[in-house]
């Protein structure tokens, strides 16, 4: 977790436009999860058999970067940037396509790790900045919930 908090929570808390800031922390957060995919499958799967003094340890740290991309959000929403409901949700579909990135990433695939960045990238922006379909009233998003 210390690149994460060295590497990306900077780039989350720094400066520059919403967009620009999502393009450079996603990149530095794929190219930590290329080079260290075993730290990335720890805390995403194996985190549960930790002894427990070490479990809470890495489950804080993973909570205060994860609190760093919802507090980015909120700064993106508040300042027009990312239109969306909800900055908790819209970080764990980041966080959780950029850790599981880990899991099939290929260095020898045809894309590289800023290639994936960049396509990343421009979803997230897509699904940040799109404007709330017409029927997806509070009300009527609640039922989604509720399917199985």
């Amino acid at each position: 977790m210390a690149r994460f908090h060295d590497e990306v929570r900077p780039i989350l808390e720094g400066d520059g436009t919403a967009g620009d800031r999502l393009e450079r922390a996603v990149t530095a957060h794929l190219r930590i999860a290329a080079d260290e995919p075993d730290e990335l499958t720890l805390l995403q799967v194996e985190v549960k058999a930790l002894a427990p003094a070490r479990r809470a340890r890495i489950v804080a740290e993973r909570d205060a970067y994860e609190h760093a991309w919802r507090a980015f959000i909120r700064d993106g929403m508040r300042d027009g940037s990312f239109r969306c409901e909800d900055e908790r949700t819209a970080g764990f579909m980041i966080l959780a396509a950029c850790n599981w990135f880990s899991q099939w990433y290929h260095p020898t695939g045809p894309l590289g790790v800023d290639d994936f960045a960049a396509r990343f990238t421009a979803l997230f922006l897509d699904a940040l900045r799109a404007e709330p379909a017409p029927d997806m009233t509070p009300a009527h998003a609640s039922y989604r919930r509720a399917l199985p």
